[in-house]
Formats: structure tokens, sequence, C-alpha cells
């Protein structure tokens, strides 16, 4: 979820009113959420999509068939559809939606449930937004944002804050990151399931108004403050605040500064060795380069040679740290 980190607030449920969402349960259709495809898809100027049954093409008279792999890419003029090397259209951009609703769509082999539209990003990109209900949304959420085996209720806590969070861009387009929430897509647990439709239409008000919630998995004995963790102006309901149901259990982490020795390879022919090699601590690294490719270096692969510096910022008012590596 948005800016999590280690320290993170924790969602107290005891100070706050679960809410059903009236709209939600009187209307025949639920509020809908438009998510932007980066996380698991990156930048690429060509995907491919294949969907599991007949989706149409919203204002168009073409088909696409099941089981049928199709191309999508990004032109001068907006984006290309190509079945095979037949174009089959061009357009500025185009929406497709499937015939009986719970037949995924595969996007880069990637299932996701809803419509999609195609459009360009940059004049270089293709860029998908699925446009789906938001309790199939969250069922795309909550395995993304905790482990699915947790108990059952704490994985319903993860669904009411994840649905108030949700609820609080309604109307907007958000994406799969960590900007917002980590969205999977259609990639489902029986028990985190089970989370979303006990708590269906439940959200967190204060003041009868949505909070901005966020979720962690452990805060270590004690709370952090909003303003300590983003600054900006202190919230209430997220104060500093012991909290004896969280395990103090004390911790080390030890990083190795060489991840990777490079004595003896050759840079300019690092095909010889590449594949060969990896970094001394994968759980550390892996999660970087997820990241940089992400957010810095779409589509390239990354190697991490060395951590020369690991940082500590000065404790918050919360006596808690926030680090960084370097």
């Amino acid at each position: 979820m948005r800016k999590l980190t280690a320290f993170a607030l924790v969602l107290s449920v005891l100070l706050f009113q679960f809410t059903p969402l009236a709209s939600v349960k009187a209307e025949t259709v639920e509020p809908v959420v438009s998510v932007k495809l980066v996380n698991y898809l990156g930048d690429h100027h060509a995907i491919t999509i294949k969907p599991s049954y007949l989706y149409t093409i919203k204002n168009s008279d073409l088909v696409l068939n099941a089981n049928t792999e199709y191309t999508v890419t990004a032109t001068t003029q907006g984006v290309t559809l190509k079945q095979g090397s037949t174009v089959l259209g061009e357009f500025t951009s185009f929406e497709i939606t499937p015939s009986l609703y719970k037949n995924p769509v595969s996007i880069n082999g990637r299932q996701y449930l809803g419509d999609v539209a195609f459009t360009n990003e940059k004049g270089t990109y293709v860029r998908p937004v699925n446009t789906l209900p938001i309790e199939d949304y969250l069922k795309g959420v909550v395995p993304n944002e905790v482990y699915t085996s947790w108990n059952l209720q704490a994985l319903k806590t993860q669904a009411v804050a994840a649905r108030t969070y949700a609820m609080s861009y309604a109307g907007k387009v958000i994406n799969d990151t960590v900007s917002y929430q980590v969205y999977g897509g259609y990639t489902w647990y029986d028990s985190t399931n089970q989370a979303v439709d006990q708590t269906f239409g439940q959200v967190v008000t204060y003041n009868n108004k949505l909070i901005n919630a966020v979720f962690s998995s452990s805060n270590g004995g004690r709370t952090e403050s909003n303003s300590n963790a983003w600054g900006g102006t202190q919230l209430s309901y997220f104060p500093v605040k012991e909290d004896p149901y969280d395990k103090q259990t004390p911790w080390t982490l030890a990083i190795q500064k060489t991840q990777i020795d490079l004595t003896g390879k050759d840079l300019a022919n690092y095909s010889a060795w590449w594949n060969t090699v990896s970094e001394k601590d994968k759980t550390v690294t892996d999660n970087l380069k997820s990241w940089l490719v992400a957010n810095k270096h779409p589509g390239k692969m990354i190697k991490i040679t060395s951590i020369p510096k690991v940082s500590f910022y000065a404790p918050s008012s919360g006596g808690l740290l926030h680090q960084e590596a370097v």
C-alpha cells in the first residue's frame, strides 16, 4: 500500500466505526475502480493480449476470439491492434469488454477481469487501464499487500483498509504500484477472497469521512504518526501509541557491501558470466532491482554489485528509525 514501510502505521480498528457502503448494497452495480497497469507490466512498445472468452471492442464491429493472441503496438497516432501480421485496427485508443464478465484476458501473461482500455503513453508505450468492480479489485489487492496465510481477522482488517483507500480515489485513475495499492489482477486466493466477501462494502470513517487508510504487518510495539512518516498535517487518528499486542522482537540485519565480486569478469563481455552469478543478499537486492526496473530502468537487466552504505535518519518523536540503502 502507498508508501508502506517497516515502521508504517497500524490501523486501530477500536478507534473507528466500520461503515457499510449503503450505495454498494442498494445499487445493482457497485462502484468501479480504474487501474493503470504499470507494476507488473512495465513499459513496452508492444504487448500481447489473449482473451479466455469472446471480447468485443467498444464502438467497433471488431471482436477478439477466445484463446487467440493479439498484439497491441504503440504508434505515432495511438495504438494498433494486430493478429499475427494482420492489422485489425488503428486507434487513438480502444477498450475491450468481455462477453461474460468472469472470463479474464491475459496481458503479457497476467490475467485481468473487467474492461481494459489500451492507450498510448508518452508516444512510446502501450498503457492498459483496467476497470472493474471495487470488490473484485480488492481480491487482486489484498493477497499482494499481505500474506494469504495470515489469520482471517487480519486479512479482513486489510480488506477494509484497502477498500477505504480505494474509495477515496473514486472517479480517478490510479495505478497498481505502491504509490497507491499493489494490484495483481486476477490472481486470487480463497483466504483473501473470504476476507473481502465477509467485509463487503465496509470502510473506515472518522467524523463521517473516509480516513486515509494505511496498514502494516508489524509496528514493533509502537505505532508511528503520519506526520513523522510522510510529513504534512498530523491526523488525530494516527498518533504515536504503544501497542501491547504486537510482539517486540529484536531483530538484526547484515548486508554484504560487495554483492558480486567483479574480479576477473570482463564487463565488455558480460554475457559470458551474467547468468552464472548472483548477489549475496538476494532478498534485499531483488527488492532493489524490482524498484529500479519499475521506476528508473524499465525493461533492463540489472545486477547489483555493491551496497556501500546503509544510513539511518535520526529517530522520530515516536522513537522509530528511518533507513535507506545507498
